[in-house]
Order: C-alpha cells, then sequence, then structure tokens
C-alpha cells in the first residue's frame, strides 16, 4: 500500500485534486491509520492500492487531453471503485432543483443553501453525481440541437469515407467550442448534434448557449468554405440550430461501453422541433429563453423575425417572437404540430461575437 503523502509526491497532485478524485469514485477511500515511525510524527495517514499511482497518471493524461473529470469518470464506465460514497444532496432548498428518489443517502450534517448551490453550479460535480446515484436530477437547463442541413444529399454525393470525416471534423471543431461553455453532450440520432447547458456559478447557461450559437455558427462557415475549394463544389454546409429552455429531468442510459446524458421533456422535443424548421444556418430560440436573459445581456443579442410585405418584401421585424405556426407554410405545418403554438425568433447576432 502506499500512504497519501508518498501518492502526493509521487504523482505531483495537490490534496485538493486527490480528494476530488475520491469524491468522484475515480480513486477508493483511503485506509486509515497510525503509520509509526515513518508518518514523521503524523497520528494517522491514509493508505491507497499500490496502483493507486497508475490510476492517478492515467486521470492526469487524460486530463491534459481536454477531458473533463465528468467524461474521465465516463471514460473508466462510469463505475466506482471500492469505498464508501460521498452523499449526494437530494434537494436544493428553494432553487426548484432535486435529485430523484427517496432511497439516496442523506449527509450526516443537513447542508446549508450555499454549500448545494456550490455543488449542482459545477456542472462536473453534478453530473460526477448522476454517475454514482445512477438517479436522474430534476433541473433547469437549456438545450441545443443542431443539425447539418441536408445531410441526405451530401451522403449521397460523398465517397462515404469522406462523409464520415465531414462528420467528424465538424464534430472534433465544435467540441472545444461546446466545453469553452459548459455544455454536455447528449443523446442524438443521426449526424446532429445535442447539447445541455446546466446552472454554472459564474455565468448564465441560457446566455452561455446563445454564445455557443454564435461561434459554432461561425466555425461552420470555415469548414463550408474548406470543403467547397477542397471539391470544387457549391454546396453550402449549414448547421441549423434551435435552443429551447425549461425544467426537465436530466439523468443516464449507461452500456457497458458508454454512458449517454439524456433529458426527458419537451424542452428537448422543442429544441429539436426549433432545429428542423430553422434553415441556412439559421438559429433559432424560444420565446422563453430570451425573456430570461438579464436587461444587459438581451441588450447584446440582436433579434427578430422576418415577415413578408403585403407586396411580397421581406422586411425583418427586430425585438418580436412569433408563433412556430405562423413561419411555416401549410406544407410543412403537420411536423411541428406538437410545437405549432409555441414562440420562437430568430438570434442573428451577439455583440462582442
Amino acid at each position: 500500500m502506499i500512504s497519501s503523502k508518498d501518492l502526493l509526491i509521487n504523482t505531483g497532485i495537490s490534496r485538493a485534486t486527490l480528494n476530488n478524485y475520491i469524491s468522484y469514485g475515480l480513486l477508493s477511500k483511503p485506509l486509515v491509520m497510525n503509520p509509526g515511525l515513518e508518518g514523521g510524527g503524523a497520528r494517522q495517514l491514509g493508505y491507497f492500492p499500490d496502483d493507486a499511482v497508475n490510476r492517478v497518471d492515467a486521470i492526469n493524461k487524460l486530463k491534459g487531453g481536454g477531458m473533463s473529470l465528468a467524461e474521465i469518470v465516463a471514460h473508466f464506465g462510469g463505475r466506482t471503485v471500492p469505498g464508501k460514497l460521498q452523499a449526494v444532496p437530494t434537494a436544493l432548498p428553494g432553487s426548484g432543483v432535486r435529485l430523484a428518489g427517496d432511497d439516496l443517502g442523506r449527509p450526516t450534517d443537513e447542508p446549508d443553501a450555499e454549500s448545494m448551490l456550490g455543488f449542482l453550479s459545477r456542472r462536473d460535480d453534478l453530473i460526477g453525481g448522476l454517475l454514482r446515484s445512477r438517479l436522474p436530477v430534476l433541473t433547469q437547463l437549456a438545450v441545443l440541437v443542431a443539425d447539418l442541413q441536408g445531410s441526405v444529399n451530401i451522403c449521397s454525393e460523398l465517397p462515404a469515407e469522406e462523409y464520415f470525416e465531414l462528420i467528424n471534423e465538424i464534430r472534433a471543431t465544435m467540441g472545444p467550442i461546446f466545453r469553452k461553455y459548459a455544455a454536455t453532450c447528449g443523446k442524438h440520432v443521426g449526424d446532429g448534434m445535442v447539447y445541455y447547458f446546466l446552472r454554472q456559478a459564474d455565468s448564465n447557461y441560457l446566455f452561455n448557449a446563445l454564445l455557443c450559437s454564435q461561434e459554432i455558427k461561425l466555425e461552420m462557415c470555415k469548414i463550408s468554405k474548406a470543403w467547397q475549394t477542397r471539391k470544387q463544389w457549391f454546396n453550402e454546409l449549414y448547421l441549423n440550430t434551435g435552443i429551447s429552455e425549461g425544467q426537465e429531468w436530466l439523468g443516464i442510459f449507461q452500456t457497458e461501453t458508454s454512458v449517454e446524458f439524456v433529458v426527458l421533456g419537451e424542452t428537448m422535443d422543442q429544441a429539436a422541433r426549433i432545429s428542423d424548421f430553422a434553415r441556412h444556418g439559421a438559429i433559432w430560440a424560444s420565446k422563453s429563453l430570451i425573456g430570461k436573459l438579464s436587461g444587459e445581456e438581451r441588450e447584446r443579442v440582436s433579434f427578430g423575425v422576418r415577415r413578408k410585405t403585403p407586396d411580397g418584401r421581406e422586411i425583418n421585424i427586430p425585438s418580436s417572437f412569433a408563433l412556430l405556426s405562423s413561419l411555416v407554410e401549410s406544407g410543412g405545418a403537420h411536423q411541428l404540430r406538437n410545437v405549432a403554438s409555441l414562440p420562437v425568433t430568430e438570434v442573428t447576432g451577439i455583440s462582442g461575437v
């Protein structure tokens, strides 16, 4: 066995980092005992299995590659190593956020609201708690769905290896942007992307979703131009983006080889349907999301709806919304019938981006 003191020296991590690894279940809780003479005067030291150094080295390599702690937990199969797990808060007073289920162990000392807010505002802690408890959490969040326009046609025009290369390039390019805004990748069928934005302690998760959407739109323009040059074609590549917000159940679907984060509820459906409606790389968001921004944030956002005048001209009405049903041509209305009464707006820009 190796003492915590030697483990810190051999791996170069801090005690706070070591405690984080233990709380995530990446390391077992140490066996505490009297170290005797080798303790250097310490009455008690924690001891870990001999392979703890190798585990910490593996974790640090993954962190160096850009993975978050939650992703590292998922990489190791979402399983915790032997040892008693830390209790996870079951409710957050006054926040509207709580963990589902009554069989989750409660802490010995009832945590105060401030400490629980700190827990829930840290994305990795929340996801780590989900992985350990296997329970869903009811929380406020924003959902962003981005789909590649005309993906079927693009797939038919490209050799299979080039189509997969394109999709992987899009995901690899957008991944760091989503991580920059603390977004969590979700389950999505097809070649599009779904990301969840959870409450943060130091920023507004709703505004993060809008900022992120602007950056991925700019990056998609670069990818499109690069492929036009490469293929000598005139195809424009667009990611059509829909964003909505609400309070939904966030949980995990887990197999032996993967962990997928899943949101159940109408917020997910709204974002997906808004994305279906969007065209030519447009970003559309629900009225409720825009309405919950602070005044300062809303001032930075350019949004509105385009309407046709009686003589057929199209004009933009700034700072306005419209029901989806009023924007869809009659031929496609049936596809959006579940969200026909949802007020939306097109986000055309954010100052400073």
